[in-house]
């Protein structure tokens, strides 16, 4: 009713209902509401407007609802601008050195150690954050040197190899048994969340791993700089590719389709692609191993290892 008396005098005091309308999405967004949400609300009021048409003229919320979707393309403009500042190897390395140094305070030991193994995580292996806190000690397998990721946002389970990481998981395995009280023991069946919020010891909420990672850009300088946890997914899958990693082997270990990983991951310079022709000219066309005697041919120091090989052989 507030509105329909705001828009009755809008005539005899010069304005409309725009003040009252902006305070209200206002209060939509500082309530936390989502963008879908706000503009379904617009369309909803735009639509009671025009059921009034005849009674109170002018409608405020089709200029509000156009403005707020220019708004919206704005920011999601700056976050691509943002993705597309590629964070460097030294920057990785800081950040990542930065977090393990604040596992010296005992007092908040656990919360360092998990936040610095979620930075090496998502750094090495391109995770979403959302795919990062939901992994169970269940979905952890040492055996065969691998996570499974359920909750992908593609609704897709996928894996990744943990070869290179797997004395860090079960370093963060053993502290986290111990911390909370937990027998060592079989985790095959293990529903627990793998990372913790604290001592309530349920799972890390995504707001809460954003912000626990985003305090440590923001410590080595580089939250002012536009840098975000999402810029560590673009950064794996660039680095796998200039490491001469397949596009669809990057796809499968990063849960994604290749169209996607080219399309938003991959940040490619000319020089990359020289790079990888030259690597391609070397190990995919050139180089071969005689079935026979082992001799390589493509690679000088395979070809003088393995002439020697040839030759201690006929000896």
């Amino acid at each position: 009713m507030a509105f329909l008396q705001s828009e009755a005098a809008a005539t005899d005091e010069g304005k409309g209902a725009n003040e009252l309308v902006l305070e209200f999405i206002d209060h939509l967004e500082q309530t936390g509401a989502p963008s879908k949400q706000i503009k379904a609300t617009l369309h909803i009021l735009n639509n009671f407007h025009s059921y009034f048409d005849q009674e109170f003229p002018g409608n405020p919320f089709e200029a509000l609802a156009k403005q707020y979707r220019i708004d919206k393309k704005e920011t999601t403009l700056k976050a691509i601008e943002r993705d597309n500042l590629l964070m460097t190897d030294d920057e990785i390395l800081k950040i990542i050195k930065w977090a393990w140094s604040k596992t010296k305070n005992s007092n908040m030991f656990y919360t360092a150690y998990r936040n610095a193994v979620m930075i090496e995580m998502l750094a090495e292996y391109g995770l979403r954050i959302s795919a990062l806190i939901g992994i169970n000690i269940a979905d952890v397998d040492l055996d065969r040197r691998c996570i499974y990721i359920n909750e992908s946002k593609n609704q897709k389970p996928y894996v990744i190899p943990i070869i290179n990481k797997i004395i860090l998981v079960n370093d963060y395995l053993r502290i986290y048994f111990t911390k909370f009280g937990y027998p060592l023991g079989p985790i095959a069946y293990d529903s627990r969340p793998l990372f913790l919020s604290g001592e309530d010891k349920n799972r890390i909420s995504d707001s809460t791993a954003r912000r626990c990672i985003n305090r440590v850009f923001a410590r080595v300088g580089l939250y002012a700089s536009q840098r975000s946890t999402h810029q560590l997914r673009h950064y794996r899958a660039t680095k796998y590719y200039r490491e001469g990693m397949s596009p669809e082997l990057i796809s499968q270990i990063m849960g994604m389709s290749v169209e996607t990983l080219k399309k938003t991951y991959l940040h490619i310079g000319h020089t990359d692609i020289v790079d990888q022709f030259e690597r391609w000219n070397v190990t995919g066309k050139q180089q071969f191993e005689c079935p026979a005697c082992g001799y390589r041919a493509g690679n000088k120091t395979q070809e003088k290892v393995s002439l020697i090989n040839v030759l201690n052989r006929r000896k």
